[in-house]
């Protein structure tokens, strides 16, 4: 998460997604928003 944080203000993107497979049918998704 630290590491698409900061991808994020490199850029200066607004937003990023992060998806993780946890096994056995599992997954998260994670939608980020820079504000400011």
């Amino acid at each position: 998460m630290t590491s698409l944080v900061n991808a994020l203000e490199q850029r200066g993107s607004r937003y990023a997604l992060q998806t993780m497979c946890a096994g056995g049918s599992m997954a998260n998704a994670t939608i980020i928003e820079r504000l400011g």
